[in-house]
């Protein structure tokens, strides 16, 4: 059976982290999207021990131009390519 899938802005704080942790605790496939690799990875690990799910992957990225927002796509398509 193949999860869901959840790609979450600003999932590295706030309440983007914890409508990941609900979605992470309801067996989806998350993404959290951030642009600090060290703030991401720490959000990264939190959310996946607070629910158990491991399958919580980060994707930097720096959305503020239109450039990035495209790179982003690109790196989000891999992203979730690999998962299927």
């Amino acid at each position: 059976m193949q999860s869901k899938l959840a790609v979450i802005i600003g999932g590295t704080s706030g309440v983007g982290k914890h409508t990941a942790i609900d979605l992470a605790n309801q067996n989806y496939h998350v993404i959290i999207v951030g642009s600090r690799a060290d703030k991401g990875r720490q959000a990264q690990a939190d959310i996946s021990q607070a629910t158990g799910n491991q399958a919580v992957q980060l994707a930097l990225a720096d959305l503020s131009t239109k450039t990035d927002v495209q790179q982003f796509a690109h790196q989000l398509a891999a992203m979730t390519y690999s998962t299927q």
